[in-house]
């Protein structure tokens, strides 16, 4: 018997391994390039975190060495006291607004009529405004007729002014101090003065505290 050959195509397309499906090729081009972008993203990101956070960190640290440097310039400021004369000023000025707000009340006191020989005097005394001058106290004598006026000046020159203009008001007019006395204080650079119509000590004496 013959011996028998037999020969196999092994390129004929039944031995071909089959082929995917485009559909699916491309799927998986897609899912490969969603993933290198995820993965890129995430890379990223996780750079931008850590590169803030280093840089958190250090502005916290600067923050922290300007406080510190704060508190020591703080520390070191020599601590200043009130300027003693401007106190003095500022009581001043508080003590006439209430000596004025005084004189408002006694004018408007219910006893007070227009014949009284004091309203005039004391009304137009309220009335006076020289920067400078502050009139601590004033007196009315001898039922109206003398005025003693006691205050202090910013400067001695002041007072001058204040009698001129005193002296335009109607009540004032025609009547001449007589003793004017001006003298720098002792507690302070302000001048004291004492201005008086009278002549002699009186022998009635009515008195009004502004």
């Amino acid at each position: 018997m013959l011996p028998v050959k037999q020969s196999i195509n092994l390129y004929s397309g039944e031995f071909k391994p089959p082929e995917v499906p485009a559909s699916i090729k491309l799927l998986g081009q897609v899912c490969g390039v969603v993933l290198g972008a995820s993965l890129v993203s995430f890379v990223s990101l996780w750079s931008m975190q850590v590169f803030y956070q280093a840089d958190l960190a250090e502005q916290q640290q600067q923050q922290s060495l300007l406080s510190e440097r704060l508190a020591e310039l703080t520390a070191a400021m020599p601590k200043r006291n009130p300027d003693a004369s401007l106190q003095q000023r500022l009581d001043r000025e508080k003590e006439a607004i209430v000596k004025r707000r005084k004189v408002i009340e006694y004018l408007r006191n219910d006893d007070l009529n227009d014949g009284s020989s004091f309203v005039g005097p004391v009304g137009q005394l309220a009335k006076q405004d020289v920067d400078g001058i502050w009139l601590q106290r004033f007196s009315i004598l001898n039922g109206g007729q003398d005025v003693e006026l006691f205050g202090v000046a910013k400067q001695p020159q002041l007072v001058s002014q204040y009698l001129q203009q005193l002296s335009t008001r109607p009540a004032y007019q025609g009547r001449a101090f007589r003793q004017i006395d001006v003298q720098r204080s002792q507690r302070s650079n302000w001048s004291e003065f004492f201005l008086s119509t009278r002549k002699e000590e009186p022998k009635t004496l009515v008195e009004q505290h502004l």
